[in-house]
């Protein structure tokens, strides 16, 4: 049997303003914006490639900006870094954990990470995986 994540609620104050960071900024792919019959608006959008998705404006019980440690998966931080920079996401330098803290400056394998916040205060955390082979 397989069990997936396909979405993750994120809870914002202002659905356009984060739909506008989540897709313009970070390059998420919209793929459901509609209004139920009650007037709540949902907005569920894509990470590259990804499995998972966000869902802007789903019920919740989380106040907005409480969402705090998903991880997004990269095979180039530095890379992926600056794409996030050059579209104004304000973003930590790549750091590694040393055993006690986070340093500057990339690690080994799956020890290399950067970390930014959606308009709402909602914390991400930006991971590179090992490089594969095939």
């Amino acid at each position: 049997m397989d069990w997936k994540i396909e979405v993750v609620p994120v809870p914002v104050t202002d659905i356009e303003r984060a739909k506008s960071f989540y897709a313009d900024k970070l390059g998420f792919n919209v793929d459901i914006d509609f209004t139920l019959p009650d007037d709540t608006r949902i907005i569920q959008l894509t990470p590259h490639n990804s499995g998972c998705s966000i869902a802007l404006g789903a019920p919740t019980s989380m106040p907005p900006g409480s969402l705090h440690g998903v991880q997004i998966v990269v095979d180039d931080i530095a890379t992926a870094r600056q794409t996030l920079l050059t579209n104004g996401v304000d973003i930590t330098p790549v750091q590694h954990f040393d055993g006690k803290t986070y340093v500057d400056g990339p690690g080994d394998d799956w020890n290399s990470w950067a970390f930014f916040a959606d308009p709402d205060g909602n914390k991400w955390t930006l991971q590179e995986r090992p490089a594969t082979t095939t």
